[in-house]
């Protein structure tokens, strides 16, 4: 998720760096929405482990159950969030997990 917060150009992206910025921008608002469709716990979940960059035993700490749990919401937020987004939103997240 580096290129959700600018750190890096994800693989395909355009040259042209207002247009890279746009297709950024929309990209990111698809997985925001995306996001907030999934139940409290799996949001939860996504959050903290892409955006904080926490492992599954730090989110269990934080939000109360196991890391295993953890690990389950994790896994069950990125099958939900897979079937909410489009194809090419779902390769832009991919290849940015790749680049870490």
């Amino acid at each position: 998720f580096g290129w959700l917060m600018g750190e890096t150009k994800a693989p395909g992206a355009p040259d042209n760096p207002q247009e890279a910025l746009l297709e950024q921008a929309e990209t990111r608002a698809a997985l925001h929405a995306a996001i907030r469709q999934l139940p409290q716990k799996q949001q939860e979940a996504i959050i903290l482990r892409y955006f904080h960059e926490l492992n599954y035993a730090e989110i269990g700490a934080i939000v109360g159950c196991s890391a295993q749990t953890a690990q389950s919401r994790v896994w069950l937020g990125q099958k939900r969030l897979s079937g909410l987004l489009s194809a090419s939103d779902l390769m832009w997240v991919a290849n940015s997990k790749e680049a870490r």
